[in-house]
C-alpha cells in the first residue's frame, strides 16, 4: 500500500511542480483584473455623481445665465475627472505589462 501511497505523493508533487507557473500567472491575472475593475468601479462612480448633479442643477439656480454657467463647469469637472481616470487606465495597462513580463521573466529564468 505504500507504493502506491508513494506514487500518488509524487504524481502530486510532479503537478505542484508543473503547474507553479500557471499558478502564478494566474495569480498575476487575478491582481491585475481586480486593479482594472477597481477602476472602471470609480467610473461608474463618476458618472453616477455626475448624472446626479446634472438631474439636480434646475432646482439649485435661479435664472438661465447660472443655469449655464453651472451646467459648464459641472460638465468641465466630469471631463476633467474622466482625463484623469483613464489616465489612470493607461498607467494600469503599463504597470501590467511590466508585472506580466515580470513574471514571465522569472519563470522562464527558473525553467533555464
Amino acid at each position: 500500500m505504500s507504493d502506491q501511497n508513494d506514487q500518488i505523493k509524487q504524481f502530486f508533487d510532479f503537478q505542484v511542480q508543473n503547474l507553479r507557473p500557471v499558478a502564478d500567472f494566474y495569480a498575476n491575472g487575478v491582481d491585475i483584473f481586480e486593479k482594472f475593475a477597481r477602476q472602471s468601479y470609480a467610473v461608474a462612480g463618476d458618472f453616477v455623481d455626475f448624472a446626479v448633479q446634472q438631474a439636480k442643477l434646475p432646482t439649485e439656480v435661479e435664472n438661465v445665465n447660472e443655469y449655464v454657467n453651472k451646467e459648464v463647469e459641472v460638465t468641465r469637472n466630469f471631463g476633467a475627472k474622466m482625463v484623469e481616470r483613464f489616465l489612470g487606465f493607461a498607467d494600469l495597462a503599463r504597470a501590467a505589462q511590466a508585472q506580466t513580463t515580470d513574471v514571465v521573466a522569472a519563470e522562464v529564468k527558473k525553467a533555464a
